[in-house]
């Protein structure tokens, strides 16, 4: 095989029509980095010139190599997003609804048997309308998927509007999954995760539940990704000098259910039918006047809270912002201008004082009828590690334009091992009235087979060996004849023999070894 394609390699060279492609060296010089480095404590071997060209025009033809996962640092190209439980018996203390405790995060190794097991490494360039879209990786299991992919300028400038002065947000057009060539499929989103250090290049990540009718397990099926366009916002961010809101939150007691009133819940249905609550609390006041920010200096955090993976926020507004503005008021990264309070729905943060009736024993946010101070709701940030590097800004969410007209396909097996754990014959009925028939989890994501009439779900969790629990927010579901399939991602890699029980709606559901298989 080795001859026969040296043997094409030089028919190619040798027909005069064919030149060097615009950026071919620089293509190289990326497939070189990308390529397996010798494990430590082995000889070091002489790579043969002959065979490095052959391997580099192979990659090239190819343009789609899986590597075994082990041979390369994921938490790389993932730009270290993977999180896990710390092992130490020393859960942290709770910072949500309920009293139960959280565990403390610590980085994923970059050689953790689930990444080894469940990961595979990309390497798929595809190029038009000036942008290079590079598939670097994937980590999954039976039903959820983790992919990052590189988008850079072809001419190596920077993107259009972006300057080092104004955070700009990014957004795709369209980005659409579909498996083994089926025409129909499903439409997902894509998250900025690089930190922004290098202009004309960023990194993507797309975190999905999957959803394939008649399909139990989507490892090994072939994927094909479809992108269209990649906008900015025409809205430049006014980011607040501060620190971020993790090193704030340390300036406040955890709260408990004392400390806050609940105000109502909101309930939306996204595009994809999938329905979602959010309870609204008010949070009480403290009469602490924390100084926060260099852009705002009249302005002070009275106090914050993190409550069911929503960021609760009291203001003193002190004349330095019109309150009719802090409606436009984000969270977001401070390294790479994402926005992280946004949710499903379309809207990013409710300003509790516009509701009537406001409770007087939370604390006053008026004085002789001026408004001095605002409460604020940021949700679906999911879990307090999203505050690290996250500031507030004003503005940034409003309309986009095509600043990149074009279309980018991507095609590949899903090359990694499901490590899913599959607890069957259930039949365990909660005291809400919820009947588990079937459950499967794997270290990322949980799926469960319910006989319910309950068409609203809360208050998720896993509840880990030490007695810590770990809130679920990314749910989806769907209900047909007393039967509802939910499917939910976790906020970090859980190892499957931690999980001791899984809190639904509010309900303990114990596991048994002997139930899986």
């Amino acid at each position: 095989m080795q001859d026969s394609l040296d043997k094409k390699i030089k028919d190619m060279a040798s027909r005069e029509s064919i030149r060097v492609p615009k950026g071919f060296d620089e293509r190289m010089e990326r497939i070189k980095v990308s390529l397996p480095q010798e494990r430590k404590g082995q000889k070091t071997k002489r790579f043969p010139l002959r065979a490095a060209v052959i391997l580099a025009a192979a990659l090239v033809l190819c343009l789609s190599i899986p590597v075994v996962a082990d041979q390369i640092n994921l938490n790389q190209i993932f730009k270290n997003i993977f999180m896990k439980p710390s092992e130490e018996q020393n859960p942290a203390p709770d910072t949500a609804a309920g009293g139960s405790p959280t565990p403390a995060m610590e980085p994923v190794e970059a050689d953790n048997p689930f990444l080894t097991q469940a990961g595979s490494i990309l390497f798929q360039i595809v190029e038009n309308a000036g942008l290079s879209y590079t598939a670097r990786g994937i980590v999954g299991d039976g039903n959820s998927l983790y992919l990052a992919f590189d988008v850079e300028t072809l001419d190596g400038q920077p993107f259009e509007g972006e300057t080092a002065e104004e955070i700009k947000q990014f957004q795709f057009g369209e980005i659409f999954l579909q498996l083994d060539g089926a025409a129909m499929g499903q439409y997902c989103g894509a998250a900025r995760i690089d930190d922004g250090s290098v202009p004309g290049k960023a990194t993507f990540l797309i975190k999905e539940t999957l959803r394939f009718e008649g399909v139990d397990s989507v490892a090994g099926h072939q994927l094909k990704i479809s992108i269209q366009d990649l906008r900015v916002s025409d809205d430049s961010m006014k980011v607040f000098d501060m620190e971020d809101l993790a090193a704030l939150s340390k300036n406040f007691n955890e709260v408990t259910p004392d400390d806050y009133l609940e105000w109502g819940a909101t309930e939306s249905e996204g595009a994809d039918g999938v329905r979602e609550q959010h309870n609204i609390y008010l949070l009480k006041r403290t009469g602490k006047k924390l100084k926060f920010s260099d852009t705002y200096p009249e302005m002070e955090i009275d106090n914050m809270a993190f409550i069911e993976g929503d960021l609760y926020l009291n203001l003193n507004l002190n004349g330095a912002v019109d309150p009719n503005d802090v409606s436009d008021m984000n969270i977001v990264n401070r390294k790479n201008g994402e926005i992280l309070s946004v949710h499903g729905s379309g809207y990013n943060a409710i300003n509790l004082d516009t509701f009537e009736g406001i409770d007087p024993t939370a604390g006053s946010d008026y004085v002789n009828g001026e408004q001095i101070g605002t409460r604020m709701q940021f949700i679906g940030l999911g879990s307090p590690e999203k505050l690290k590097d996250a500031v507030l800004a004003l503005g940034g969410a409003g309309s986009y334009r095509t600043a990149y007209q074009g279309s980018w396909e991507f095609e590949f097996p899903l090359d990694y091992e499901d490590t899913s754990v599959v607890y069957e014959d259930m039949n365990q009925t909660l005291a809400n009235g919820i009947e588990v028939v079937q459950m499967t989890l794997s270290p990322i994501s949980m799926k469960l087979t319910m006989k319910t009439e309950v068409d609203s779900f809360h208050d998720m969790a896993l509840e880990l060996d030490d007695g810590s629990r770990i809130t679920l927010d990314d749910l989806q579901w769907d209900g047909k004849d007393g039967t509802v399939q939910l499917q939910a991602m976790y906020p970090a890699v859980v190892d499957i023999d931690r999980i001791s029980a899984v809190i639904i709606n509010g309900e303990r559901l114990a596991l048994s070894a002997e139930k899986a298989k």
